[in-house]
């Protein structure tokens, strides 16, 4: 498995009136744009994100 990396703007991960998601969460605490995911998660995001 290769890893893979997320890459959002902090404005992304946290739209107003609404919670950011788990993977998101992290993303701020550790404030950080990107993340690095094994493949089963990096696809579990993006279809999360296309669902919107």
């Amino acid at each position: 498995m290769t890893p893979k990396r997320i890459t959002f703007a902090p404005a992304e991960l946290a739209p107003a009136g609404r919670p950011p998601s788990d993977w998101a969460r992290v993303m701020l605490d550790r404030r950080r744009k990107a993340v690095v995911t094994c493949d089963a998660c990096h696809d579990r995001i993006h279809e999360a994100r296309t669902a919107r």
